[in-house]
């Protein structure tokens, strides 16, 4: 259809924009104001209202709202001297993924990583945001997981299989139909669990009098400007985003090493600059996170190949002319990245898995750098990127 057309998923439903043009998009992002506009989910504000939790970064617009929100959570997560506090919790997780899959691989001679990776993610998230691993793996394969941890994964897994199956309902749709759709039913159930798990967790802290900040939900309910319910809002959201994206890009990363032209060849450069940046140390640490370039550029060239969320999607900011097309304030954005991300004009041999792409930084080919720079855009750009960032990379 070309690098920009309009679309609607029903006759009475406004036309969005789909732009599928690097420089169109770099346009897009420069007509944001103080808090991009973006769609909002309105299953997620609807139970958020039932239930009286406040609605924190995830599914707001109101700018008052959202800067206090991301004020609290850019003061973990966006700073970079906050890492080395993350690390010894997510390489605890780690290590006991590598030994369950040693120990299963040896016995079996297979491993079933697909739970293995979203159960890293949950374990080390977990970690972060309570304090406390969820109990999702352990080094021993045969050892079942713990019921509890169980269901919360289902009801994580339930909480987005909802979320896409109320997502096509189109907005202009009233939500008072939505307590009667068996979908929203069960969407409130996966959440409630959550929720109520969040609750008990912040319980646990304050009568143990646990005041030292030691993890998110414990910072967050040291901030004199948060509510309790704000506090844990804010805790679920960073679960809820760190869960899926994460568990996901590390499958598929381990797909891509396994299964390019040069698997081998590229195995074994990943592993010479892991051995070299470990220097025999048996912990990661940050100064050998930061002798990674060549595994930044595999997971980069992973998330170009399989973006965790596309397309992204902005409501302009002012009116602005896209491709030689007037397009309106307040028009829907949908930002095309996957399409942009395989385009054989901007990305050679779109393809193939190639991280030595990003590692070629030559002067003469700036203009095709910022190129792709907008083309692929996995944790978005601005002022309503992905705060998690430097955790998910981390991780």
């Amino acid at each position: 259809l070309g690098p920009i057309f309009k679309l609607r998923f029903a006759p009475f439903t406004p036309y969005m924009v789909s732009l599928a043009d690097p420089e169109a998009t770099s346009l897009v992002y420069k007509t944001e104001g103080l808090v991009p506009q973006r769609h909002l989910f309105p299953a997620w504000s609807l139970y958020r209202q039932q239930r009286n939790w406040p609605m924190a970064t995830s599914n707001t617009n109101d700018y008052d709202e959202w800067k206090k929100s991301r004020a609290c959570l850019g003061d973990f997560l966006m700073q970079m001297q906050n890492i080395p506090s993350w690390l010894n919790r997510i390489d605890n997780v780690a290590q006991d993924v590598i030994d369950r899959i040693e120990n299963e691989a040896k016995s079996n001679g297979r491993v079933t990583v697909t739970t293995l990776t979203k159960a890293f993610a949950l374990e080390a998230v977990s970690s972060l945001v309570f304090g406390k691993r969820m109990g999702c793996l352990s080094a021993n394969y045969k050892q079942p997981i713990e019921p509890s941890a169980q269901a919360f994964i289902d009801a994580v897994d339930g909480f987005f299989d909802t979320t896409q199956q109320l997502h096509v309902i189109p907005t202009e749709v009233s939500t008072a139909i939505y307590p009667f759709l068996p979908a929203y039913q069960k969407h409130v159930k996966h959440c409630d669990y959550i929720f109520d798990l969040g609750y008990k967790m912040m319980l646990e802290k304050i009568n143990t009098k646990d005041t030292a900040e030691s993890d998110l939900l414990t910072m967050f309910l040291n901030r004199p400007e948060l509510t309790e319910n704000e506090a844990i809002s804010l805790a679920i959201d960073v679960l809820f985003a760190g869960v899926d994206t994460t568990g996901n890009t590390l499958l598929w990363t381990m797909y891509c090493l396994a299964t390019a032209p040069n698997a081998l060849e590229i195995q074994e450069k990943l592993r010479d600059e892991i051995n070299h940046a470990m220097q025999g140390k048996s912990k990661f640490d940050s100064l050998a996170l930061g002798q990674l370039s060549y595994l930044r550029a595999c997971v980069k060239e992973t998330l170009r190949l399989f973006p965790s969320a596309t397309p992204n999607q902005r409501y302009l900011g002012e009116n602005v002319n896209l491709l030689g097309y007037d397009v309106p304030m307040g028009t829907s954005i949908l930002m095309a990245t996957y399409t942009m991300s395989h385009d054989p004009d901007i990305f050679k041999q779109p393809q193939v898995f190639n991280p030595d792409r990003w590692l070629r930084m030559d002067n003469h080919d700036k203009a095709l750098r910022l190129k792709q720079a907008h083309a692929t855009l996995p944790f978005g750009i601005g002022a309503r990127s992905c705060v998690g960032r430097r955790l998910a990379e981390t991780e």
